[in-house]
């Protein structure tokens, strides 16, 4: 079964770097682009799931841009609004009710996650949840039980574990640890990430020791 498509409309480069980000921890194939003419011919050619825009572009209105998608859709697809703080959707013109969704700044990172996961009707296992062994980890509810046994995180621990759940083996450097546990504009050293890993590991007792160190790389989790 192929991946769920999202398309990001984002000037800023940084940001467009952020948001590509999360869409594909999210379990999404993404493409990431800084102009609304290059995402709509994509968007033309190829059906997509999910565009994700910043409610301020360039060259045109928001009411537009949504209009111009609609308008060369090949498909069923939402849209995600990423919009000032105390953004709502009734708010902002070409969003469709029940179908897209605005998310006010500053972004939560599990909350965008959450939301684009809802959107799309997409989730690494299909049920919304993930695991290995005797760990299961719902991201919905935030819950992380143990061989049956609820164990309590810390939330960046909880961020931790998911992002390494999610890369299903991959090695995430601890520069996108940083990223995905504390949030852009954040400033924390190396040593933060290590000190939560070394915190889960003991929580997870005996699953912790699927957490390994790849020397000079990062950490991943042994599926």
């Amino acid at each position: 079964m192929s991946r769920k498509k999202a398309l990001i409309l984002e000037e800023d480069e940084e940001f467009r770097s952020i948001l590509a980000e999360e869409v594909r921890g999210a379990g999404l194939e993404v493409m990431a682009f800084g102009d609304p003419s290059t995402l709509l011919q994509e968007f033309s050619s190829s059906p997509s799931d999910l565009v994700v825009t910043d409610a301020k572009i360039p060259e045109l209105p928001l009411e537009e841009f949504l209009g111009r998608l609609h308008s060369v859709a090949r498909s069923g697809f939402r849209v995600l609004v990423i919009a000032g703080p105390g953004a709502q959707s009734h708010g902002i013109p070409g969003i469709r009710a029940g179908q897209d969704e605005v998310i006010p700044k500053p972004i939560e990172r599990m909350h965008f996650r959450e939301r684009i996961r809802t959107l799309t009707g997409n989730s690494p296992t299909g049920t919304g949840k993930l695991g290995v062994g005797g760990l299961l980890v719902d991201p919905r509810s935030y819950d992380v039980f143990l061989m049956g046994e609820r164990v309590h995180l810390t939330p960046n621990e909880f961020k931790l574990l998911e992002a390494l759940l999610v890369a299903r083996g991959g090695v995430l450097s601890r520069d996108e640890l940083i990223r995905q546990v504390q949030g852009p504009g954040i400033a924390v050293i190396d040593r933060a990430i290590d000190t939560h890993v070394f915190s889960l590991r003991k929580k997870l007792g005996a699953e912790g020791a699927r957490i390994e160190t790849v020397r000079g790389e990062g950490y991943r989790i042994r599926i």
